[in-house]
């Protein structure tokens, strides 16, 4: 996918600690066109936000250690714009987009889903 106002591609950030998983999204992410980097927690995503500079970030809620809300806080102090989407496989009614998140992904999530979250992005 494609930015339309600087023809540059989306580049996301999906964070997530199944391996599986990561690479499904990332798989899914670069055939929509975006340009994905990858971390399976929020320790490695910290550096990748200086070195990569995510559009978009997509997080996993319930990781190991520091989780999804924490990623987005940190997010939010590296570059307020920048979506963050929650990302989980549970049935969470406190996961809404007004919780601070740009939209939640309930897993799984199918390639229409994404093509239009990428398309609001951009």
């Amino acid at each position: 996918m494609v930015d339309e106002k600087t023809a540059n591609p989306v580049r996301v950030l999906v964070v997530e600690d199944d391996q599986a998983a990561m690479e499904v999204f990332a798989d899914m992410l670069d055939a929509l066109g975006a340009t994905v980097a990858s971390a399976g927690s929020v320790a490695q995503a910290r550096s990748l936000l200086e070195t990569f500079r995510p559009t978009l970030v997509i997080t996993d809620i319930y990781m190991p250690g520091a989780n999804g809300l924490v990623m987005r806080a940190e997010v939010r102090q590296w570059n307020a714009a920048c979506p963050v989407v929650a990302l989980t496989g549970a049935d969470d009614a406190a996961l809404t987009p007004d919780a601070g998140f740009f939209a939640v992904l309930r897993k799984p999530v199918s390639m229409a889903t994404l093509e239009a979250l990428l398309r609001a992005v951009a």
